[in-house]
């Protein structure tokens, strides 16, 4: 494998190049164009990222971004740097996360779920990213970081299974519910072997979010895709603020865990995202 510094010395080179074109179709034609060099840029430098460990990987990419303060770099295409920068330092974190946090033994999944619709995805990966970003939006409330259950993972991969059958997404357990029937979903989780502590009036013991995003991949790893397909839910979930249910959900002080799941619907291209967050699980 290539060392470190070769790649970036070449990956240089490819930024300097991809944001002078860019900066020219952005003088032509409009912003589309920016944001199309700005994901090529991206796949370029993940393609060779693909063989690194996770700390590598974070050197690589902070190297990348020491090259977009060159003065070069920043009078031919400012816009473009700028938005370059934020990514990387986006993907520069999701790095941090995974070569640093982990999951403790007890946390790790131990379910076996079938994941044969997103093949060639290390989902330990996945969730490491997704555990990160939550705890990190957490931290900057002063709130306890979440643990992973396995669990919560179980059912959460269930009720994805069903909305791939189902071809769309919903709360609903059944045509008699509303949008978002507590009681309800409290019968599943009870029926799945789940059951809560420290449901109190007024104080739920459990919260369901959902999202969905179109995924496309058929490389021999898949895993960059998934967790970036996931980040846009989770961006979207974090966007709403302190209104948005789902927001709430991630912000939820009461609540100490959470399991992700996942599954791809081959007729729509998407990929459906559930993730279940609660309180203590009772016998675990």
């Amino acid at each position: 494998m290539e060392n470190v510094s070769t790649l970036t010395k070449n990956c240089t080179k490819k930024i300097g190049f991809l944001l002078l074109v860019a900066s020219l179709l952005l003088t032509n034609i409009s912003a589309l164009a920016y944001s199309d060099a700005t994901n090529q840029l991206i796949t370029s430098a993940e393609q060779k990222m693909k063989t690194m460990t996770a700390q590598e990987q974070s050197t690589y990419l902070q190297t990348l971004k020491n090259t977009l303060t060159l003065p070069a770099l920043q009078s031919n295409a400012p816009a473009e740097v700028q938005q370059i920068a934020q990514e990387l330092d986006q993907r520069i974190k999701e790095r941090v996360v995974e070569a640093t946090s982990g999951f403790p033994p007890t946390q790790t999944p131990t379910s076996q779920q079938s994941y044969q619709t997103l093949p060639n995805v290390d989902f330990e990966r996945v969730r490491t990213a997704r555990l990160g970003r939550h705890n990190d939006l957490r931290a900057k409330k002063n709130l306890k970081p979440y643990r992973y259950h396995s669990e919560l993972e179980r059912t959460a991969k269930k009720r994805a299974d069903y909305l791939v059958s189902l071809g769309r997404r919903t709360h609903q357990r059944s045509a008699k519910d509303g949008y978002y029937s507590y009681p309800a979903i409290k019968v599943r989780f009870s029926d799945q072997g789940v059951k809560f502590t420290g449901e109190t009036a007024g104080k739920s013991a459990f919260s369901e979010s959902i999202g969905y995003r179109t995924y496309r991949c058929s490389s021999q790893d898949c895993t960059q895709e998934l967790i970036d397909a996931t980040k846009k839910i989770f961006d979207g979930f974090a966007a709403e603020g302190e209104g948005g249910p789902h927001y709430r959900a991630l912000m939820m002080p009461h609540f100490t865990q959470m399991g992700l799941g996942f599954e791809f619907d081959p007729v729509k291209k998407y990929v459906y995202t559930v993730i279940h967050y609660g309180t203590e699980i009772e016998g675990t």
